[in-house]
């Protein structure tokens, strides 16, 4: 069975767009000295780990498991929302193999110690993916100079 979204890039943003490239060096210029899985780090280090990954691992598909600070583990099925400070991610539940069965964890990067890139069999219909339409638009809101 194919994976519903066999693009591992598509969703982000394009790093070759004008705009993009100008709000992703204000995001990285403020984020420095901030949490070591901030927004840089959802926005391009996992972008180009899991398009590697995927050309490395044949027929499996990518999962990302987010680890909190508190114990829990997060099996990320896809992030709704990045902003300046939190992730919004759309998580599978424990007893889930769909995305029919999830819910949307709002989590501080702060929390975040751990993620894991792994890869598991691509047949059931679990995926993977991103809504950049709305990771833009608060992520240009959020950076806009005032």
């Amino acid at each position: 069975m194919e994976p519903e979204n066999s693009d591992p890039g598509e969703g982000f943003p394009d790093e070759d767009d004008e705009s993009t490239r100008t709000t992703l060096a204000r995001v990285l210029a403020s984020e420095i000295t901030g949490p070591v899985f901030g927004l840089p780090f959802f926005m391009s280090v996992l972008k180009s780990r899991l398009m590697r990954h995927c050309n490395e691992v044949g027929p499996d598909v990518p999962q990302v498991l987010l680890h909190l600070a508190e114990g829990s583990v997060l099996d990320l099925c896809h992030i709704v929302e990045l902003s300046p400070k939190w992730i919004a991610a759309a998580v599978f539940r424990d007893d889930a193999d769909s995305c029919d069965k999830m819910d949307v964890e709002f989590v501080p990067y702060e929390l975040i110690i751990r993620v894991t890139l792994t890869g598991r069999s691509a047949e059931g219909p679990r995926r993977l993916g991103f809504d950049v339409n709305r990771s833009v638009a608060a992520l240009e809101a959020a950076t806009a100079p005032t």
